[in-house]
């Protein structure tokens, strides 16, 4: 099992690496402008609605799979009726996201110019084509997660980032979006086919189109799945608004709203999910045990304030030096690099309510009240919509991220009276001592960051190329060494424990 998880690890951590390369090359090609706006907007919508599918089956269906003998073609009517139901809900998504694209186009992002909107809906068209490969690709990726065939769900990163890298590697600034969207494509469907073949042996076996939606093996999992699918577009909503509101503002705008919700979101990505999805585990298994449940919450949520506190700080910042350092090169000047920093600060701000949140919902949903938790997500995009109005008409790009980070304030905050008042579990109990500790380690290592860029800046840059990039990258490096040697100095107890468990292995 750890050698499967090493793998799985490595793989996902490649294709996140791959997929930051993938979006750098983008950025030096596309810059902020049109293009770019109009390929985020024509990739959003066809490679989002397959994850509600994806979210069920492995959230719903596959805990049943071992539930029975899987040998006689009898045990399979209640996933072929599934598979059936996937495959004809995908394939007629996919037809109308493409038959209506113009439609569609208008009405998440009205406010794009008349050049934006043409190419976002010839985009559109081919991206549209994702949504049946990605949504059949979900049946087969939970079928070999049940045979704990884990590689195969994450390699679709590795193979789209590697054939649009490579493509760009070649053409570089001759590259074209509407290629890059076809390899996207084609990325995708490579993946269908190798979980296909992977596969076969089912397929050819016992994998038929079956209509019967009144299967007990497809009805009862498929009523039990509302709420999840409920929560999942509330989630999704929130970027769909937040680019309603970015098309109205100059052209780029879209852009560089995604190059900053890519940098905020990746903490939660790589650190978050690992945390949050640790410590659900533990929930559920303590669900009837208030009082270790209720220490459990508050161990998990020093884990994640000792990750992100120092995080967020330092995306709010030192976000320009990074985003210089990630971005700054060909079409990406130093105006959307400003532009950039502005909103990746207002939504910075969020972060830790973010996290709080979803940490929050978690235990919400493993006490068996996931209505709750799906009611304080949607009223948190009605908050989020509420702020649009009133911020984005004066403050633009920095408006819109600023609604963001104050409904997840307020989900944050709803999420916690309620837990408070389930299991009893006050803010005193995370937010002592080692709380302000962390808190002052992170502002001393970002104050000397920021010191020591100014003296490299002033004193070593002035006449030679480059010298801005690399002291950025040096003083960068140092940030996580000087926040660790401040936490060790001031005994942050996460750091004692870390170097006890290192001395225990060693």
């Amino acid at each position: 099992m750890i050698k499967k998880t090493l793998v799985l690890s490595g793989i996902n951590l490649s294709g996140k690496i791959l997929g930051l390369l993938k979006v750098i090359i983008l950025a030096s090609i596309y810059g902020a402008g049109t293009t770019y706006d109009a390929f985020i907007v024509a990739y959003t919508l066809p490679t989002l609605l397959p994850q509600i599918l994806t979210t069920i089956i492995t959230t719903i269906f596959i805990p049943q799979f071992h539930k029975k003998d899987r040998s006689s073609k009898e045990s399979w009517q209640g996933l072929n009726v599934l598979f059936t139901f996937v495959f004809s809900l995908s394939l007629l998504a996919s037809v109308f996201l493409y038959v209506y694209s113009g439609q569609i186009v208008s009405l998440i992002t009205p406010g794009i110019s008349e050049i934006t909107y043409e190419k976002a809906v010839t985009l559109f068209k081919v991206m549209s084509i994702t949504t049946f490969v990605i949504g059949v690709s979900s049946y087969f990726i939970a079928l070999s997660n049940a045979k704990e065939k884990f590689y195969l769900a994450s390699i679709d990163g590795l193979i789209i980032n590697s054939l649009v890298i490579i493509y760009c590697f070649i053409y570089n600034s001759d590259s074209s979006i509407a290629t890059i969207s076809i390899l996207i494509v084609s990325g995708f469907l490579i993946h269908l086919l190798i979980l296909l073949y992977a596969n076969r042996k089912v397929l050819l076996d016992n994998i038929r189109f079956n209509f019967n939606y009144r299967h007990d093996d497809f009805k009862n999992p498929m009523s039990k799945s509302v709420p999840i699918v409920v929560g999942y577009i509330g989630a999704l909503s929130t970027g769909i608004v937040d680019q309603w509101f970015s098309s109205y503002e100059d052209s780029g705008s879209i852009s560089v709203l995604s190059y900053a919700s890519m940098l905020y979101l990746l903490p939660m990505e790589v650190f978050g999910k690992a945390v949050m999805q640790t410590y659900y585990t533990r929930f559920s298994t303590l669900a009837d045990e208030t009082e270790k449940l209720a220490k459990s919450y508050t161990e998990g949520l020093r884990l994640i304030l000792f990750i992100m506190v120092p995080i967020s700080l330092f995306l709010l910042f030192a976000n320009t030096n990074l985003i210089a350092v990630i971005f700054e090169r060909g079409s990406f000047n130093e105006k959307a690099t400003e532009l950039t920093s502005y909103v990746l600060s207002a939504l910075a701000l969020g972060l830790i309510f973010r996290i709080f949140t979803y940490f929050n919902y978690r235990l919400l949903h493993s006490a068996g009240r996931s209505w709750s938790a799906i009611s304080i997500g949607l009223l948190g995009v009605i908050i989020n919509i509420l702020f649009n109005y009133i911020l984005a008409p004066s403050f633009g790009l920095i408006g819109i991220a600023a609604a963001t980070t104050i409904s997840l304030f307020s989900s944050s905050l709803i999420s916690y009276l309620l837990i408070r008042k389930e299991i009893n579990i006050k803010i005193t109990s995370f937010i002592d001592l080692n709380f302000l500790k962390i808190s002052f380690a992170s502002m001393c290592s970002i104050g000397l960051y920021l010191y020591l860029t100014s003296i490299f800046s002033d004193n070593l840059c002035s006449n030679f190329n480059n010298c801005y990039l690399a002291t950025n990258v040096l003083t960068l490096t140092l940030i996580p060494i000087l926040f660790i040697l401040f936490s060790y100095a001031i005994k942050v107890n996460e750091i004692r424990d870390i170097l006890k468990y290192l001395s225990n292995r060693k």
